[in-house]
């Protein structure tokens, strides 16, 4: 497989470019795309194929991966249950690195995060799919910064990779799992406790 990178500029992205990248993940392709963390795969949740490619490649047969999304209809079209707590933190937080493990109408848990960087959002706006993006590395490695980085680990292995330079924190997001009374933070990023129990008050970090 040939993986084609594309140039994409943050302060100015493509439209026909951002277009270009949405079609290939509704059909099913596997494309590398910048968040303001780490770059992340993304690939269409409902494309079982594609799904078990990306499984393949991130050595996780069974673990879910997370959704990222560009607006609250993607929450809803996702059937993720808000309530008070989850409101004031996305609106505190979104669009930013805080992944929320959330409830589901159907009785499932599910990650979800909107990043801010402007061509993941416009990506992820753009597509009609339900996107996931776990981080672009092998598993044990260090996620992916660049995009040469990305090229130099997934050349061959997915579709597309957007260039669009070094990303701006360089640390996966924080993970907050919110199904749990009360909320314990599964990994921490730039989005620390502290500034988390200012909006909900207190939480747990124990195993």
């Amino acid at each position: 497989m040939k993986t084609r990178v594309i140039k994409i500029k943050s302060n100015n992205p493509d439209p026909k470019k951002i277009k270009y990248a949405a079609d290939a993940l509704e059909k099913g392709k596997l494309v590398v795309f910048p968040t303001e963390t780490v770059y992340g795969i993304g690939a269409n949740a409902k494309n079982r194929k594609t799904i078990s490619r990306l499984r393949c490649l991130k050595a996780r047969p069974g673990a879910p991966f997370s959704f990222h999304i560009a607006s609250s209809e993607d929450l809803e079209k996702l059937k993720c249950v808000i309530n008070k707590q989850t409101a004031s933190l996305i609106k505190k937080f979104w669009p930013g690195p805080l992944t929320l493990v959330l409830s589901t109408k159907t009785k499932k848990n599910i990650g979800v995060r909107m990043p801010s960087h402007p061509v993941a959002f416009m990506l992820l706006k753009e597509t009609r799919a339900s996107i996931v993006a776990p981080s672009a590395n092998f598993k044990n490695e260090l996620p992916a910064v660049t995009a040469s980085q990305a090229f130099k680990d997934l050349k061959g292995l997915v579709d597309i990779i957007i260039d669009s330079g070094k990303t701006n924190i360089g640390i996966s997001s924080t993970v907050l799992d919110l199904t749990k009374r009360p909320a314990k933070i599964l990994r921490e990023g730039t989005v620390t406790k502290k500034a988390i129990e200012k909006v909900i008050g207190k939480i747990n970090t124990k195993s």
